[in-house]
């Protein structure tokens, strides 16, 4: 049982770690169409 649970949580966290990386390649790639830089402020105006 504790074996089966370990490899639950190493898979578990190889997932996660495929999902932020795809997320941060994700929001690589919008920042980059919109054409803007790791440094620019981003200002969300609420309407």
């Amino acid at each position: 049982m504790a074996e089966q649970k370990t490899q639950l949580n190493k898979k578990a966290a190889e997932y996660n770690q495929k999902l932020k990386e795809k997320y941060l390649q994700d929001l690589k790639e919008r920042y980059q169409k919109l054409g803007l830089t790791k440094d620019s402020i981003l200002i969300f105006n609420k309407k």
